[in-house]
């Protein structure tokens, strides 16, 4: 084989190697930025026994609250998070603007459900629907049918 030859070869396998380490690179790109980059730590339900919502005289337990703990993963401070929250086949989108400062947890209570009827601690979901961060940039998820806005207000 000429070294003309060669060397044409070895620039071809050095280049598709490229192209191949390129793609996959790419490729976990799209994976890494499909992650939400707030993450929710945890949510829950609160309750009360309601002296008004009684029935044959005994109270019956309502929602009082949803607290719900989340971290901003990104390395660039957020002042918005939206988060999509379904509760006994209800569904409500949780709007909390502030200073999220990066990798600090974040614990707020909201009146979103207050007044339902309480059936689990656990809600159906509790998940980031949107971000957005200080220097303008934004993350949406994929989500499906959109959900109604419902402003929450903090407890």
């Amino acid at each position: 084989m000429s070294q003309a030859l060669k060397t044409l070869v070895a620039a071809l396998t050095v280049g598709s190697s490229l192209l191949f380490a390129s793609a996959a690179r790419a490729d976990s790109s799209v994976a890494l930025l499909a992650e939400p980059p707030v993450a929710v730590t945890a949510c829950q339900v609160d309750h009360q026994n309601s002296p008004q919502t009684t029935y044959n005289y005994v109270a019956i337990p309502t929602v009082t609250a949803v607290d719900l703990s989340f971290q901003n993963r990104r390395q660039v401070e957020a002042d918005e998070v939206d988060f999509q929250v379904g509760y006994d086949g209800q569904e409500t989108t949780i709007v909390d603007k502030g200073r999220f400062a990066p990798l600090t947890t974040v614990a707020q209570s909201f009146n979103s459900f207050s007044g339902s009827a309480y059936s689990a601690a656990a809600p159906d979901h509790c998940r980031v629907a949107a971000v957005h961060y200080v220097d303008g940039s934004t993350w949406h998820a994929n989500s499906g049918a959109p959900v109604a806005q419902v402003p929450a207000t903090h407890k």
